[in-house]
């Protein structure tokens, strides 16, 4: 797959309201994106943790956070580099 068409893969991704994947890695794959909801229900601390160093990921941004979260208690996930509210 190209960057272009990476690119545009990833516009329809997040163009497609029907379509809510909870994971995501950067092009340059160093930086792993995942959903707020995926926290706690599909993964945990312990499992996110060794996943992020066996595939040598430097960062972790966790998105679409509902608006009432408590954001300080995401600041326990590792290597965490950003958070993303969700617009609803």
């Amino acid at each position: 797959m190209t960057k272009k068409q990476t690119t545009q893969s990833t516009n329809m991704l997040f163009n497609n309201n029907h379509y809510n994947p909870l994971f995501f890695t950067t092009l340059n794959n160093d930086i792993l994106l995942v959903c707020y909801s995926a926290l706690n229900s599909l993964t945990n601390y312990e499992l996110l943790n060794q996943f992020i160093h066996t595939n040598n990921y430097q960062g972790l941004v966790i998105y679409n956070i509902p608006k009432d979260t408590d954001a300080v208690s995401l600041k326990e996930w590792p290597n965490l580099k950003g958070l993303f509210l969700s617009r609803y």
